[in-house]
């Protein structure tokens, strides 16, 4: 990576001088390109002086192309292990967090369930209560007390009761 990133910047050194093939076909270019790979350092020097340099300038041309390609396709693969790590990592996060995520419909059921029960206020308070206090022996997670509290609460407020001891918080 690092000898690509080096050889990258050579290249963009180099490529200052590409203005001086731009208007030439990029068909023509490519072909100039072909040749000067073919050519060692002393087919090279028996060239004319700008025929030399114009083929100079092409195999730079179509090395930086090269170069480029490929450190574009180096990040696309470390983006595509990045993105397969977070996948990874969030399916993992949603399994961890998905029995606290099924324990609020379920509680929300229980709780309507006794809300709509025949049972007197004072009961239902009562089942509330051993409701919260089987959430805290049990260690259920925060955010599902926290919605416990705040269905006992509002349901106390209600019935103008006194608020819920700390304790079972």
């Amino acid at each position: 990576m690092r000898d690509l990133l080096a050889r990258f910047a050579l290249l963009t050194d180099l490529a200052d001088y590409n203005h001086a093939i731009k208007t030439i076909p990029v068909v023509k270019v490519s072909q100039w390109a072909l040749e000067g790979n073919s050519l060692d350092a002393a087919s090279m020097a028996d060239l004319a002086p700008a025929k030399r340099y114009a083929i100079t300038l092409a195999v730079i041309r179509q090395r930086l192309g090269v170069v480029t390609y490929d450190l574009c396709d180096i990040f696309c693969k470390k983006m595509n292990m990045v993105s397969r790590a977070a996948e990874a990592e969030l399916q993992k996060y949603l399994d961890d967090n998905q029995g606290g995520t099924d324990e609020i419909p379920r509680r929300y059921a229980l709780l309507n369930a006794v809300l709509d029960s025949a049972e007197s206020e004072d009961n239902q308070l009562n089942i509330f209560d051993n409701i919260a206090l089987f959430a805290t022996i049990h260690s259920w997670s925060e955010s599902s007390n926290g919605l416990l509290r705040s269905c006992l609460t509002a349901s106390r407020s209600a019935f103008g009761l006194p608020r819920i001891s700390s304790s079972i918080t």
